[in-house]
């Protein structure tokens, strides 16, 4: 699997832009703050319908437009596949009607890493008017996709960033984002069991809330605890597939990552990993009711799956109190390549692997090595940023695999010719060559709205294959 021509309209900080890329290495060079991590981002977005960067959709749009649209065209399993992305803001949009279904994510949608429309509700789950809200649209093949978590795991993606420094450093929240959104693109009984999950605590956790405290039990909250308990036996089945799901991938995960580290590292030292959850050692109604009363004095759900944590280790000392800065970014790098190949063991497709700022705190042995690795035939298609030219350039000249480099200054990018061929004609620059009125179709009203036409498809590259090999 590949993505082999991008369009971009209004996003972030790229306002027009169409790329070919290489179904190997992609190589983007420029600046900081020129746009290079956009790029990723927008190829992140849709894979995932939404950023890499948890922000309001908002942000997407470039500043003073009032709506974004990205195309991307892909080979999968020997077939072309077309995905359209678009966004448009309340002022364009219109505000959303009371029941209408809107873009932003749910509290619940964030924490799984993933994007989802949901219908507005007011605190016991029931239908209400919500304000104005980003209007976001999915198709594949020119066929609207209405629901965004069937499209979750069609191109399954993993991007190595600095911000993954938030997996050793924050809290269990992102760790628990990071296992959620492995799961969410390699089992849809996962994504469905998590959301369902997710929607019964947020219900439970509103009435624990409004009866905490020691003048809160009146007699109309008291008629809540039946619905309490209803609530709580429901939770019981998701909980206990959310752990079992979790803990075996943290059992692969910490096997795969301590391989990694090991040939990152030259064996100087090994790592570990250690899932923590209250259901290690109890069912999901053990724990629920032991910790029944605690809930109802604090307000909120104590104990569960939206309590799990990871602890990372390098020799058995914890890694973000002991492991330096290089070791830390070691770790993350094994742990995002542990998460590729169980990604690809899963799906049978080998992930688009998105490496940002990688050179970054990495002695040259390093760099080496782990470009050497991920340009050998056990991965895909790899985007790679870097602000040193000659440094990638010095890279990609060991590296026997079929490499395209682009220079982008201020979100406009440049194809660069290879090392070996003479300067590239006007036809390599990134400059879309559809109508510039394209995003107005692609954006246009709700009811009406329809995929932007554009040229066909490509045909299926001389160098694809079908991988039968078995992812902040």
């Amino acid at each position: 699997m590949y993505l082999c021509k991008l369009k971009v309209i209004n996003f972030k900080n790229i306002r027009e832009a169409t790329l070919q890329f290489s179904p190997k290495i992609n190589c983007i060079l420029g600046n900081n703050g020129g746009g290079k991590t956009n790029l990723l981002d927008a190829i992140y977005y849709l894979s995932m319908t939404k950023s890499f960067f948890n922000i309001p959709e908002n942000y997407a749009v470039t500043f003073g437009e009032q709506s974004m649209g990205l195309i991307g065209d892909y080979m999968l399993q020997e077939k072309s596949e077309r995905i359209h992305l678009a966004i448009k803001l309340p002022d364009a949009a219109g505000a959303s009607q009371p029941g209408t279904q809107a873009s932003q994510q749910s509290p619940q949608a964030s924490q799984q890493g993933i994007g989802e429309n949901q219908p507005g509700s007011n605190q016991l789950g029931t239908t209400a008017s919500q304000p104005a809200r980003n209007e976001k649209q999915l198709w594949r093949n020119e066929k609207r996709i209405a629901k965004f978590s069937s499209h979750i795991g069609l191109l399954p993606i993993v991007m190595v960033s600095p911000q993954d420094a938030i997996l050793v450093n924050g809290s269990g929240e992102e760790r628990r984002r990071f296992l959620n959104f492995i799961l969410s693109q390699t089992d849809p009984l996962y994504l469905s069991n998590i959301q369902n999950y997710n929607a019964l605590l947020a219900q439970r956790n509103k009435l624990l809330k409004l009866c905490a405290g020691p003048g809160a039990r009146s007699a109309a909250t008291r008629g809540w605890d039946e619905l309490i308990q209803t609530i709580t036996l429901q939770m019981e089945s998701p909980a206990a597939y959310v752990h079992a799901k979790r803990q075996e991938l943290a059992e692969s995960l910490s096997q795969y990552t301590a391989q990694y580290y090991k040939e990152l590292s030259g064996n100087r030292e090994a790592v570990t990993m250690r899932y923590q959850s209250d259901l290690n050692s109890s069912t999901p109604k053990e724990i629920f009711q032991r910790s029944q009363q605690q809930d109802l004095r604090f307000g909120y759900t104590t104990a569960g799956p939206h309590r799990d944590d990871v602890l990372f280790f390098i020799e058995g000392f914890p890694i973000k109190k002991v492991g330096s800065q290089g070791q830390q970014k070691s770790f993350l790098i094994a742990l995002k390549l542990a998460q590729f190949q169980i990604i690809k063991q899963i799906s049978g497709k080998l992930p688009i692997l998105l490496l940002d700022d990688l050179f970054d705190k990495l002695d040259m042995t390093r760099v080496e090595y782990l470009l050497s690795l991920v340009a050998g035939e056990t991965f895909g298609q790899i985007f790679i940023t870097d602000s040193n030219k000659v440094r990638i350039n010095q890279i990609l000249a060991r590296v026997d695999s079929t490499a395209k480099s682009f220079e982008v200054h201020g979100g406009t990018y440049q194809e660069q010719p290879a090392q070996s061929d003479a300067p590239a004609d006007e036809s390599a620059e990134a400059t879309a060559e559809e109508p510039a009125d394209a995003p107005a179709e692609a954006l246009a009203e709700a009811a009406e709205v329809a995929p932007l036409a554009d040229t066909p498809a490509p045909a299926a590259h001389p160098s694809a294959t079908n991988d039968g090999g078995a992812q902040q």
